[in-house]
Order: C-alpha cells, then sequence, then structure tokens
C-alpha cells in the first residue's frame, strides 16, 4: 500500500513539475515559440522520465500494483500520445481544463433546450452556442466575428487548410 502511494506521489510530483513549467511561461509571457522551447528543454525530460516509468510497469503487467494506480497507468498509457502533442506545439494547453468547463456550459444549455424541435435544429443550435463561447473565450465579439468570418468567406472560395485560420482562436482581435 505504501509502495503504490509513493508511487502516486511519484507521478503527481513529475506532472506538478509540468505545470509548474507552463506557470513560469505564462507569468513571463513567452510567445508560443518561446513556450515550445521552453517545453523541449525542461518539459521533455520529465516526460521522458513519466514515460519509461509507466512503460516499466505495463511490461510487468502491473504486477504489484493496486486496482486504482493500475487504472491511472493504464489511463496514463492511452492518452500519451495526445499528451506529447505539447512538444509540437507552444500554443497547446498542457490541461484541457478550460475546455471541459466549456463544455459544461454546452451541455447544460442542450439539456435545457430538450423541446428544440428537430434533431437538426438542436445541431445547428449546439454549433452555433459553440461558436459564440469560443469567441467568448478568445475575447472576440461574436457578431463581430459572424460578420468578419461572412465577409471573408463570400469574398473568395476558402480551400479547406485556409478554413482553420478563420476560427475564432485564429483571427486577430
Amino acid at each position: 500500500m505504501e509502495e503504490n502511494h509513493s508511487l502516486s506521489m511519484w507521478f503527481i510530483d513529475e506532472i506538478g513539475r509540468l505545470f509548474g513549467i507552463e506557470h513560469d511561461c505564462k507569468k513571463a509571457g513567452f510567445t508560443a515559440d518561446q513556450v515550445l522551447v521552453e517545453r523541449l528543454q525542461r518539459s521533455k525530460p520529465i516526460m521522458d522520465r513519466i514515460k519509461e516509468k509507466f512503460e516499466r510497469f505495463a511490461r510487468s503487467n502491473y504486477k504489484g500494483l493496486g486496482a486504482l494506480t493500475k487504472k491511472a497507468l493504464k489511463y496514463i498509457k492511452t492518452e500519451w500520445s495526445a499528451m506529447q502533442t505539447i512538444l509540437q506545439d507552444g500554443n497547446l494547453e498542457l490541461s484541457n481544463n478550460l475546455a471541459e468547463q466549456m463544455m459544461r456550459h454546452i451541455k447544460l444549455n442542450l439539456k435545457n433546450c430538450l423541446n428544440i424541435g428537430s434533431e437538426d435544429s438542436a445541431l445547428d443550435y449546439a454549433f452555433m452556442f459553440s461558436v459564440i463561447e469560443s469567441c467568448n473565450m478568445n475575447k472576440l465579439s461574436p457578431g463581430c466575428y459572424i460578420k468578419e468570418l461572412v465577409s471573408r468567406l463570400s469574398a473568395k472560395p476558402v480551400c479547406t487548410a485556409e478554413k482553420v485560420a478563420l476560427l475564432p482562436c485564429f483571427m486577430q482581435k
């Protein structure tokens, strides 16, 4: 039991170090490129240690670990490729907690809209609500964003690759 606790604390401490690095970057006002450099220098060695440790336990079929520790390590293993994407892009967040908080509002609102009329109407409503929340999260006026979006889309045909630049997170404020 004590061994499981110390193992769990080791993982928590290492992940805490990753969040500490993210905090340092935000506090220093780093650009995405600077964040990426910092992550490659400071976060990558921590992530390498975490990966080595959870892979060692996976190879032993999690021998000697309690059920919760096994579950946590299996979760880390399945989500590891997604976790490593922070080493490719300084714009990405280490945690998806903010996205989960935003989804809570959407889910609550959808629950309140059970009598919306049809499935198509519900999908349209969910899409527009998502756009509005994305604008709010990126400190854009939803009305101004939609006006700019319509203007750009009607000016000329836009290929799929260019559409990404039209997302609220990439629009100029």
